[in-house]
């Protein structure tokens, strides 16, 4: 088996080598063929496309993270937004549902109760307004309801 020339050199080995191929007689023309594909062009073609890691990261890392955006997208967009605007729509119906009770039978209801207390105290108030006589007046109209009880009961 054949290796290439740079692999049986050592580090230092290396340097000399791209020195011998590049560097001792540059290229006159830009068109001038490189000195390693004179010598080897399969293995050229294999360089200068880079090991083809560029079409192996197209094909893997860049496909799935394309396909993994899209999904993400389509997950915030369509399942999440869905599920905020459900939830949003849910707690204005509670507070809405929330405030009728609030207005209609808490607040009518405490309403009418301190209504009521109301004018049961100012029809209490009017019998203890501190004048006797009013007190008398009350006291002998009682007395005549026993009385007539006692007579027909």
């Amino acid at each position: 088996m054949v290796r290439p020339v740079a692999l049986q050199f050592g580090r230092g080995g290396r340097i000399g080598a791209g020195w011998r191929f590049y560097g001792r007689k540059p290229a006159s023309t830009a068109e001038e063929a490189d000195p390693l594909e004179k010598i080897h062009a399969s293995m050229f073609g294999v360089l200068r496309n880079k090991f083809f890691l560029d079409e192996f990261y197209e094909a893997t890392i860049v496909r799935f993270n394309t396909g993994f955006a899209r999904c993400c997208h389509w997950l915030d967009s369509v399942v999440l937004d869905t599920l905020v605007l459900a939830v949003s729509y849910l707690v204005l119906g509670i507070s809405w549902l929330n405030r009728l009770m609030d207005e209609y039978v808490v607040n009518l209801g405490f309403d009418e109760t301190c209504q009521r207390l109301r004018r049961g105290g100012g029809l209490l108030s009017r019998l203890q307004d501190g004048q006797v006589q009013n007190y008398l007046r009350v006291l002998g109209l009682a007395l005549t309801v026993l009385l007539l009880l006692l007579i027909w009961g």
